[in-house]
């Protein structure tokens, strides 16, 4: 009994290797191939075969000009939004009502003058003394100032009553609505450059500057 007592204890504190035999399988890596994520022509290759990249690398920059185009409309029409938000916020400014008021009052003169000259026309018109050409040219005139007048002296009353709750509500909708749209022409154009998707090393390049990418 004591032997058996001194060989478990032997056992116990003598150390001896940790070890596991398993079946199993080792692999390596799989192999990645790297899409554009929109159409584009190859401008710059910036990794070579062979060479290691990183997470995120650029490898290749490819251009798309109409999608740059609309990005560039978008973004002109963002801030014109932007402004007219403001605008609608703060309301008018007492220099705008005063620029309206002058170009309302300038626009009904021109139309007063309009009219009075279509109606001289159509009197000498009827006389003879002056051609059915210039008769209809006067009119046509007084008719368009009339419109301007009146679209003048609208937007200056307008003006005047201020902006309404529902305006600036419709004018945020607006803009979220041009903001959200811009975005997505930037991610876009973002996806024009190709990146490493993970760590690795490039094998094969497929692409070549000039070529399109789809």
């Amino acid at each position: 009994g004591a032997l058996a007592a001194a060989l478990l204890a032997i056992a116990l504190f003598v150390p001896v290797p940790s070890w596991t035999n398993a079946q199993g399988v080792v692999s390596v890596p799989e192999q990645t191939m790297i899409r554009a994520g929109t159409d584009g022509f190859v401008t710059r290759v910036l990794a070579a075969a062979g060479q290691r990249v990183h997470k995120g690398d650029p490898l290749i920059e490819a251009s798309d000009p109409v999608l740059a185009s609309r990005a560039g409309v978008l973004e002109g029409q963002k801030n014109e939004l932007e402004a007219r938000y403001q605008l609608a916020r703060r309301g008018p400014r007492r220099e705008d009502l005063d620029a309206a008021k002058a170009e309302a009052e300038a626009a009904s003169a021109d139309a007063e003058h309009r009219t009075a000259e279509r109606a001289r026309s159509e009197k000498l018109g009827d006389a003879g003394a002056l051609a059915s050409s210039a008769v209809d040219a006067d009119s046509a005139a007084a008719r368009v100032a009339s419109a301007t007048a009146a679209a003048a002296t609208a937007r200056y009353e307008s003006l005047a009553k201020g902006t309404r709750s529902e305006q600036i509500a419709e004018a945020a909708a607006t803009l979220e609505a041009a903001r959200a749209e811009l975005d997505a022409a930037k991610i876009a154009l973002d996806q024009t450059v190709l990146r490493a998707p993970h760590d690795g090393v490039i094998l094969r390049r497929l692409a070549e500057v000039g070529g399109l990418v789809k």
